[in-house]
């Protein structure tokens, strides 16, 4: 619907008043003793500190989270309104599953309260706007599935400026180029940039990320060269415990170090599958086995040996998760989930399951779990 005009919303009163209230259906107001029953409010609320008491304007408080949500998605179009600055203190902004469009307002930078920013699922185009940059108070930034282009790392946009980010999700849109290296200069934990069309490999810059990073997600690209930038080889500890790197052009071995300093209460979570890997299964990657969830390496024609590495002692068993390992069938496996091999028609759907792991569900838990450790 519209932006104004609705809830009193971006109306000449203040932000505490942009909201209407409606009676609840069926509900007596003969048989109700607090106001709160009988009334619903829809619009921008301002609660108290503990969230259950409305606050007007008398009582000083401005918004501080501006949470756009409708039980049927795609309810709400146009674009963002400049005026949206008016709200100066705002920290949380979340407007998800939408049709809005159009370029991305410089006048977000004006917002320099931001802790998190989510436009997730909605058709915003063109390019990101330099002055987000500027929101150094920034720790979760979430554009996901849009149609933004062009390229991360220009004069025109750096990404120095957001010295507190841990969360960045630019996923499934349509970014080229090559990945920003700048990025290795922020405090990442989880990093998504799958499903666009970025080439070249992953910037020597980001082995100073290595200490911080946790999630890094790049599959459907066209990347390639090493992963060396990513083990202990680049002078850093990585602490990673999910690598989706599925369906690029990465090479060489699978460093002996990849996960040496992962965090051992965490699942390990890897999909590495269609990319031209040689070698074998690194024999260090034993330390996982007791903490693997996912792991996917089909389609990877050099990749020889065999993945008992993978496997299970005995005892290990019973404490272990739920565990999905697939390989190709030439490849010797005693623990895998299944086989995969096209050729002889021995695929099945659980083969095709890398497709779908890194899909909004798994994501979008992940990032709400995140949020829910801000205490917002």
């Amino acid at each position: 619907g519209e932006w104004t005009n609705s809830y009193l919303f971006l109306s000449k009163f203040h932000e505490c008043s942009w909201f209407e209230p409606f009676l609840r259906e069926g509900v007596n107001p003969e048989n109700v003793t607090d106001m709160s029953e009988l009334f619903m409010y829809e619009g921008v609320k301002c609660l108290d500190e503990e969230g259950d008491e409305l606050v007007t304007e008398k009582g000083g408080k401005t918004v501080h989270t501006l949470e756009l949500r409708f039980t049927i998605p795609n309810e709400m179009f146009g674009s963002i309104p400049s005026e949206i600055t008016s709200l100066l203190e705002l920290r949380i902004l979340s407007i998800e599953n939408q049709n809005l469009g159009n370029r991305l307002p410089s006048t977000i930078g004006d917002l320099s309260n931001l802790v998190s920013l989510s436009l997730y699922n909605n058709e915003f185009v063109g390019t990101i706007p330099q002055a987000i940059q500027t929101l150094s108070s920034l720790l979760f930034l979430n554009l996901g599935k849009n149609l933004f282009e062009g390229n991360l790392e220009s004069d025109e946009l750096s990404w120095e400026g957001l010295t507190l980010l841990e969360e960045l999700v630019l996923s499934q849109n349509q970014f080229s180029g090559e990945l920003p290296s700048t990025l290795g200069m922020l405090p990442l934990k989880t990093l998504d940039l799958s499903s666009n069309r970025f080439i070249g490999t992953i910037p020597l810059e980001w082995s100073a990320m290595s200490d911080t990073m946790r999630t890094l997600i790049l599959d459907t690209n066209q990347l390639d060269g090493d992963l060396q930038v990513l083990g202990t080889e680049s002078g850093n500890t990585s602490r990673l415990s999910t690598l989706l790197l599925h369906n690029n052009q990465f090479t060489g071995s699978i460093p002996e170090s990849l996960f040496l300093g992962f965090d051992d209460l965490a699942p390990i979570i890897v999909d590495l599958g269609n990319n031209t890997f040689t070698g074998s299964i690194p024999d260090s990657f034993t330390l996982l086995s007791t903490r693997l969830e996912y792991f996917v390496l089909t389609q990877n024609e050099d990749i020889v040996g065999d993945v008992d590495v993978l496997c299970l002692e005995p005892n290990e068993q019973e404490s272990s998760f739920n565990r999905t390992i697939l390989v190709d069938c030439r490849l010797n496996c005693n623990c895998c989930t299944a086989c995969c091999d096209n050729v002889n028609g021995t695929s099945s759907t659980v083969c095709d399951a890398h497709l779908t792991l890194n899909d909004e569900y798994n994501i979008r838990f992940a990032l709400d779990v995140f949020r829910g450790s801000l205490g917002f």
